[in-house]
This record gives structure tokens, C-alpha cells and sequence, in this order.
């Protein structure tokens, strides 16, 4: 998904104010709307609908496919991971494909990781790109900067129980769809996404296995999700 950015433009008289003026302040003067414009999806919603709601039989006989291609790039127990979440596609959409209920949202940047943050000697460390910005769940940054430092290797141990799987969960159909999709050239891209699905899911699987030793009543936890991750 690649947020379109309406085109705010052209300033015009005062005079002439048309309807639909976009900005209507002496700071900034007026501006409208290109003839083009429209509304942006909130992220939020496209990693709900370009997600597991989009993954359907032909998609995973598609990753099926694409896969050797992929695991031929992978260590043997990043490989071994791929192959269980491949067994575990339709388990997974089962779950996924429902939409989520969430009792608030809270302003997320969306698409935190490490090519998204700047450092400056002085300034020290700032978040750059929030294209995606918008409401999401609580937790869902964090867990978003967690798959990609697990994606690099980076232990993220410490940090499991601050992870929001159901926002994993979300991330990891929306990656996985979008790892189908066509490309020009060469299929890097396409196999980043496929990683950062792969990464998901490894957390999104030792995330419910940490949280059922930590509780009481671990048999609630793995409701609808018993067959999930049985091969890992």
C-alpha cells in the first residue's frame, strides 16, 4: 500500500472563494482541492482489507508457489519457520479474516522501523515518513518497530510482553498479500514483505506460547488457535 497524497493547490482570490475551500484561515490563506482529489484510506483500514480479508485460495496456492524462490534466501531455521507458516495459511486467515474489535484508538505513526528513523548527533533520534499516520490500536507502533528489529535479528526477549498480537496477526495478512502482488524488475521487494510477514509470525506465535506460560488459564489463550503454530 502506497498512501496517495491528495494535491492541496493553487491559492486564489479572496474574491473568488469557490466551494470546498480546503482552508479557509488568514495564516495560510485559502486553498481547495484539486479537481482529482480523494480521500485517503486510514491505514488502518487497508491493513484490515488488503490483508487476510484479501487472502483467498488463489493467493496462498500463489505463496505456495512463490515460495521456493523465497526459502531459497532463507538459513535453514528461517526455512523451516517459512514452511510452518505456509502449513499454517488457512488456520491463520480463519483468524484473521475477522474483522478486529477494539475498544479505543490512539494516534499511530504506522510504519515504524529502522529505515524510518533519523539520528542526529545533536538532535538524537526522530521519527521521519508519516504517510500512514493515523488511529490505530494501542500497542501497534511497538510491535511494528519489534517484527522489524526481529526481522534483522535483533533479541527482542525483553520486550514480548508489550507486543499487540492481534496487530501482528494483521500486519502478517497484510504483508503476505501484498508479497503476491505483480512487480517490475527484480522481486526484492516482494521478498521483504514476505520476511516481514515471516518475522510476524514467528513473534506472533511465541508471543501466545510466552503469554500461556505467564497465565493461570493458558487453555483460554489458544481458543480458535490450537492448530495454529503446531509445527514450529
Amino acid at each position: 500500500m502506497v498512501p496517495s497524497v491528495p494535491v492541496l493547490i493553487k491559492p486564489h482570490r479572496r474574491n473568488d472563494k469557490p466551494r470546498g475551500t480546503w482552508c479557509d484561515d488568514d495564516r495560510f490563506g485559502d486553498y481547495r482541492l484539486a479537481a482529482d482529489a480523494f480521500d485517503i484510506k486510514p491505514s488502518r483500514d487497508s491493513f484490515i482489507k488488503e490483508g487476510w480479508q484479501s487472502i483467498d485460495n488463489q493467493k496462498i496456492d500463489k505463496l505456495h508457489k512463490l515460495a521456493p524462490s523465497f526459502l531459497d534466501r532463507l538459513t535453514p531455521r528461517s526455512q523451516a519457520a517459512a514452511q510452518s507458516l505456509l502449513r499454517d495459511l488457512a488456520s491463520l486467515r480463519q483468524i484473521g479474516s475477522q474483522t478486529p474489535k477494539t475498544n479505543s484508538l490512539v494516534f499511530c505513526h504506522h510504519d515504524i522501523r529502522q529505515s524510518n528513523m533519523a539520528w542526529h548527533p545533536n538532535y538524537g533520534t526522530r521519527l521521519v515518513d508519516w504517510s500512514w499516520s493515523g488511529l490505530g490500536e494501542s500497542g501497534s507502533d511497538i510491535t511494528s518497530l519489534l517484527i522489524d528489529l526481529h526481522k534483522s535479528h535483533h533479541d527482542i526477549s525483553p520486550y514480548q510482553n508489550i507486543i499487540n498480537l492481534d496487530y501482528c496477526l494483521m500486519l502478517m495478512g497484510f504483508w503476505l498479500n501484498h508479497a503476491t502482488w505483480p512487480h517490475h524488475g527484480n522481486d526484492t521487494t516482494r521478498f521483504q514483505q514476505f520476511l516481514s510477514a515471516l518475522s510476524a509470525y514467528e513473534i506472533y506465535i511465541n508471543g501466545y506460547a510466552f503469554t500461556a506460560s505467564i497465565s493461570t488459564d493458558s487453555t483460554s489463550l489458544f481458543v480458535g488457535r490450537s492448530d495454529v503454530g503446531s509445527k514450529v
